[in-house]
C-alpha cells in the first residue's frame, strides 16, 4: 500500500517542483508571474496597490486603474491616459490637463520622464519612467479600455525594470 501511495504522490511533488514561478493577478487581463527566487523571505502585501517586497529590500506593486478610479469623465479613454499623463500629448479640456499637469510634476521628480521609454506592439503598449532605482510603469492592452495596469519598482534600474516587464507581465 505505501509503494502505491508512493507512485500515486511522485507526479504531484515532480508538477510542484517544476512551478518556478508564482503569479500576482491584478485582473482578468493583467498578471505578473515572479521566480521564486525572487520571492524567497520576502512579503506579499497590500495597500492600495498588490506588492511584494524581497528579502533584499526591493519593491514591486502594482494596481488597475479606470476612468472611475482617476475621477476621469466616462468619455475618456483610459488606454490614452499615459500619454497624457507623461506629456506625449497634450489634453485639449483645462480642467483635465490640470490635473494631469501636477501629476506629471511628481513624476517628473521622482522617475524622470527624461527616461521614457515606449515598447509599442501588437498587443499591448507598455510606458516606463525611471530614475535611479526607482522605476514607473503604464501598461495598456491596445483592445481593452475598461482598465490599464500601473507598475511601480523600488530597487530596480531602468534596464532591470524592462527585463521584468518583458517577461514577467502577461496581457491576456
Amino acid at each position: 500500500m505505501k509503494i502505491l501511495l508512493t507512485i500515486l504522490i511522485i507526479p504531484f511533488i515532480i508538477s510542484c517542483a517544476a512551478n518556478t514561478t508564482t503569479t500576482l493577478s491584478f485582473s482578468g487581463i493583467f498578471k505578473i508571474s515572479l521566480p521564486l527566487d525572487q520571492l524567497e523571505g520576502g512579503t506579499i502585501f497590500y495597500s492600495d496597490e498588490l506588492s511584494v517586497k524581497s528579502a533584499g529590500g526591493k519593491l514591486i506593486s502594482g494596481k488597475v486603474i479606470s476612468i472611475e478610479s482617476e475621477g476621469l469623465p466616462k468619455d475618456f479613454d483610459i488606454r490614452q491616459y499615459p500619454e497624457y499623463l507623461l506629456g506625449i500629448h497634450k489634453v485639449e479640456n483645462a480642467k483635465i490637463d490640470k490635473l494631469f499637469r501636477n501629476s506629471r510634476n511628481e513624476i517628473d521628480s521622482v522617475y524622470d520622464l527624461a527616461s521614457l521609454k515606449v515598447n509599442r506592439k501588437s498587443e499591448h503598449t507598455t510606458f516606463n519612467v525611471c530614475k535611479a532605482d526607482a522605476c514607473l510603469a503604464f501598461i495598456v492592452k491596445n483592445d481593452f479600455d475598461e482598465h490599464i495596469l500601473t507598475v511601480h519598482a523600488k530597487g530596480l534600474e531602468q534596464s532591470e525594470f524592462i527585463e521584468l516587464l518583458e517577461g514577467a507581465v502577461h496581457v491576456n
